[in-house]
Order: structure tokens, then sequence, then C-alpha cells
């Protein structure tokens, strides 16, 4: 039997050779393969069956919350896309109001009424928008691993009017900690030209929370650091003249002629960013990374009879090693990028 297999590529089909005597005769071929592939499946797979790999290029986190199990090699270590750790803009106004010379009804005002007028500016396909109660059973099975559960995708994407990821090069400046999100491939070219299409309020509309990202090499979310403009500019004839159209094309103008450079220039963004990191990491339980990685290790090497509950905490320390060492990493970019 040959089982279908839909590698990630989303192109060609690998065929496996699948033993159904039992005895090995019919596994020959694939056991002395010089290239074999093996596969991890979170449901019995019947023979014949087509399997199709639902995971795409996920960070552990994500394979965590969504199917309740970490890739891992031999020494621990998440295989797959870079960590990613998110940020919830819930996190990022708070921290803005504590540092920001913005005053907070300001700050509410300019966040809800230019993301219900562009929504678009600031939630590429990169940022995720998810239930509430989503939020809290994510960070509950990452700080704890207690409750890792093969769980569904509640995910939002808000995909209507997104920005326009086309344009000229260098726009984004030179800094790679303030690149655009490489993880996304429909981010790979993005430059910080916005479409100038209307977004309607309707479609531009959230209900949930907005989590923003920082990745594993330490480079923030492209829309992040517009939302940090957003927040952190004290020019308030700038921002009516944002609020004044209902189309925002006033803002998606002065969008584009802004350079990450000239984001992190401005007052109050650099101090703003690193509060905001800094806030982050505060969210984990207290822990060394030595004393983290020593667990990590010891339970490894028992991986295979590990209990479920010790399983889960493998996977929650981890996601939770990787993704401090992103914001470590974030952090010191910040201070990197302002020195030269």
């Amino acid at each position: 039997m040959c089982i279908r297999f839909n590698h990630r590529s989303g192109g060609e089909h690998v065929h496996i050779e699948d033993d159904i005597t039992g005895d090995g005769s019919n596994a020959s071929g694939a056991a002395n393969a010089e290239e074999r592939l093996d596969i991890r499946t979170v449901q019995d797979v019947q023979k014949g069956e087509e399997v199709f790999n639902t995971f795409g290029d996920l960070s552990a986190a994500d394979l965590l919350c969504k199917y309740g199990f970490v890739d891992l090699d031999a020494k621990g270590r998440a295989r797959g896309e870079a960590e990613t750790c998110r940020i919830s803009l819930s996190l990022i106004v708070q921290v803005a109001k504590s540092h920001s010379k913005v005053g907070h009804k300001e700050i509410d005002k300019r966040v809800q009424e230019l993301i219900r007028q562009r929504g678009d500016v600031f939630l590429g396909d990169d940022v995720m928008v998810v239930d509430i109660d989503e939020v809290a059973s994510a960070e509950q099975t990452i700080q704890s691993g207690e409750n890792t559960t093969e769980g569904t995708d509640k995910t939002i994407k808000l995909d209507q009017n997104r920005t326009d990821t086309t344009g000229k090069e260098g726009q984004n400046g030179t800094d790679k900690a303030f690149e655009p999100d490489q993880t996304d491939p429909d981010v790979a070219n993005q430059d910080s030209k916005i479409s100038a299409g209307k977004a309607g309020a309707n479609e531009s509309e959230i209900h949930g929370e907005v989590l923003y990202s920082v990745v594993g090499d330490g480079s923030f979310n492209y829309h992040l650091m517009l939302m940090l403009y957003v927040l952190c500019v004290k020019d308030k004839n700038l921002v009516r003249r944002w609020l004044s159209d209902a189309n925002g094309l006033h803002m998606v103008e002065d969008m584009n002629a802004i350079t990450m450079e000239e984001i992190l220039e401005l007052e109050g963004v650099s101090e703003t960013l690193q509060n905001i990191v800094v806030a982050r990491l505060k969210e984990y339980p207290d822990g060394k990374l030595e004393e983290e990685q020593a667990q990590i290790a010891g339970l490894v090497k028992n991986l295979a009879s590990l209990s479920d509950s010790d399983r889960n905490k493998l996977y929650a320390l981890v996601v939770r090693v990787e993704e401090k060492d992103a914001l470590r990493k974030a952090y010191h970019s910040i201070f990197d990028t302002s020195e030269t």
C-alpha cells in the first residue's frame, strides 16, 4: 500500500510504502531508501487513507495551541519555523499609556478610530485577531502545559482590503530589526507602501484580541511599528488630518512616507518598544534560562516513557524558552538600532 502525503510545499505527493503483511516483506523499499519521511499524525490513519499535512509552517507555540504537541529534535529543540512570540494590542496600548506623553484618552481614540477607519493598515496577514477566551486558553497552555489539547484553530485574519505588499525597494530602510515579518510568504518582499484603496468601517471592524509578533531573530512585526507610530506621534494636527478623512487616504500617504528608522527616532518610540518587550517578558512565570533548559534536557531523555502531563510540561517549557529568547533578542536589537 502507498499512502499519498501532501507535503507542505503543496506541490508533489510523497509516496510512502507501508508494510501490509506485517513481516517486512512489503516495506523493504521504504526501509532501504536513502531518503525517508517520518510523519506524525494527530489522529489514527486507516490503510489506504490519503493523509494531508494541515500544519503548514507553524511555530512551536502555534502547534501547541492548535494541535496539542511540539515537534522536537533529539536535543529538545523545536523544529520548523523560528519561534514567534505574540504581543497583544491591549498590552501595547497599556504600556504606551504608561510611558508615552500622549494622553490616555487620546491613545484610545487613535486606536479605536484609526483601526475602524483603516484596519488594513495595521492588520496584515502576519497579524492575528483571536477570540479573547482563546487568548487566555493559549496563554494557559504555554505557561503550564497542563491543559494542552488537540484543540481547534479559531484564528481570524482580516483579509478585506489588506495591505498591498508590493512596491518600491528600500522604503523600510536597512535595519533588519524592523523589517517585515519574513515568516509570511506574502510579506517576504513587503515594503512600507500601503494600498490607497478604500476600507469601510464594517469591513475593518475588530471583534477579539489583536496579536502582533516578534520572530525568533528579534525582528518586529511591520504593522506593530506602524501602530507605535500612531500611539507615540505627538503632532495632534497630523492625527486630526488622519481622522478627518473617512477613507484614511491621508494616513496611508503619511505611512508610506515614513521609514522604520524614522519611526524609531520619534520621541518615546524606542523607550515604549523596550517597555513593551519587558512587560511581555514579565507575563511569563519566573525561571532562569539555565534551569529551564536543564528541565527540558531531563524530560527529553525519557521522552518515550513520559506521561501526558510531563509531555505537556516539556512542550510548554520548550515554547516558553524559545519565546523568551525571541523577546530578549528583540530587546537588544532596539539598542543596536538606536546606536547605529
